[in-house]
């Protein structure tokens, strides 16, 4: 059942007043959550919309962990 007359009126505030706040997310592309760039054809993203990670955040990681094992042998 859609809302109607007052009840979507108090709907929008409600949800315009969310996203002001930063409780909602206004954009529908989900970003990675460590270096917070847009997903695209170049940029694959791995994760949902609550959390993701890309393919270059992915390679540093990677680097990164090998470093330490290195460092541990």
């Amino acid at each position: 059942m859609a809302l109607t007359g007052q009840a979507k009126a108090e709907y929008q505030r409600q949800y315009m007043r969310r996203i002001r706040n930063g409780s909602a997310k206004a954009t529908k592309r989900p970003t990675c959550s460590f270096c917070a760039e847009a997903g695209s054809l170049e940029r694959l993203l791995v994760g949902d919309q609550t959390c993701a990670i890309c393919e270059e955040c992915v390679t540093l990681a990677v680097a990164r962990i090998a470093e330490a094992r290195q460092a541990r042998s």
